[in-house]
């Protein structure tokens, strides 16, 4: 979900301790997306997702090529 600074933050755990779900900020995914909203939020969306299935390191996402 997109929010706004400031917005809430909270994030609900699912039983194993990880996040159900993570919050991207609308401002910076604007910057960042070159004109082409859509392909940003989604490299986003897989990014966040590669950390969710463990892979910790910025490193370890960029080598999924993420």
């Amino acid at each position: 979900m997109l929010q706004r600074r400031g917005q809430d933050q909270t994030v609900a755990h699912a039983d194993e301790g990880r996040p159900r779900f993570d919050l991207c900020f609308r401002g910076p995914i604007l910057r960042c997306s070159r004109g082409n909203l859509r392909a940003e939020v989604k490299r986003v969306v897989w990014h966040e997702v590669a950390h969710w299935l463990g892979y910790e390191t910025e490193e370890q996402v960029q080598a999924l090529g993420l």
